[in-house]
């Protein structure tokens, strides 16, 4: 007889907690979803956009190192503008400084695919 009630609190138990497992494991996916739908909606495909513009710009202008920087720097804080949600007329672009890339060419290029997934 005691035996029997023992196992009754112990099935009533692990029903318990397999049941708020399984309640805690739909509340995380909800979330999850809730979540990647507001990032979704938060213009990151225009911020994307405006990268592959910009990339598209400077290899069909082939722009020299010697040029003019203002529309690098134009597209700069359009960017800027674009990630911060801000206008451009807000953000002022002080300086702008190049920096040579040592890494090859392979290794530019995968970081940035893994960038543009992760967006």
């Amino acid at each position: 007889m005691q035996l029997l009630g023992s196992l009754r609190v112990m099935v009533l138990g692990l029903g318990a907690a397999f049941a708020g497992l399984a309640l805690l494991i739909i509340f995380v996916e909800l979330m999850h979803k809730l979540v990647n739908k507001m990032g979704e909606n938060n213009d990151s495909s225009s911020i994307e956009a405006i990268s592959e513009n910009a990339e598209n710009v400077v290899q069909n202008n082939n722009i020299n190192i010697e040029e003019d920087d203002s529309e690098l720097i134009a597209v700069i804080a359009a960017a800027v503008a674009a990630a911060l949600n801000r206008s451009t007329h807000d953000i002022i672009v002080r300086s702008v400084r190049r920096i040579q890339s040592h890494s090859p060419v392979w290794n530019r290029t995968g970081r940035q695919e893994q960038i543009r997934t992760r967006l």
